[in-house]
């Protein structure tokens, strides 16, 4: 990249938000046909996505196929446990995180039909003012 290149991070960061909503769609659109087929279908975890939404607080997704799920988040900052969030009914998990460091997040997508499945993030650098 040359001094005279820039990226629009906006247009980027909005295109990747169509992206998530895409793929979010596509594992509702399966698993309602796979509900419909009367199959039971244990837990698979497709991906955990991390992110720093514009206020600065972390967003982490479990995007997982399977039937009745709950959902677990363990957050790392610098490959300490920071903070967790068990047995959730929710894919997502939103905190304000409190220091700057790596951050990656563990997620575990566990089916009321029996099994879990898990997946970790990409590392993610955040910086917090004043910390």
């Amino acid at each position: 990249m040359t001094g005279e290149d820039s990226v629009d991070w906006r247009s980027a960061y909005a295109y990747l938000e169509l992206e998530l909503e895409s793929v979010l769609a596509q594992v509702a659109d399966r698993l309602e046909r796979l509900e419909a087929a009367g199959d039971s279908v244990v837990a698979h975890v497709r991906a955990v996505t991390l992110r720093q939404r514009e206020s600065g607080d972390l967003e982490s997704v479990v995007v997982a196929d399977g039937t009745d799920l709950s959902y677990d988040f363990s957050v790392y900052r610098d490959d300490v446990l920071v903070r967790e969030q068990r047995r959730g009914a929710s894919n997502t998990f939103v905190w304000a995180p409190s220091r700057s460091g790596t951050y990656r997040v563990h997620g575990v997508a566990s089916s009321g039909a029996g099994g879990a499945d898990s997946a970790t993030s990409v590392d993610l650098s955040v910086t917090v003012e004043g910390r």
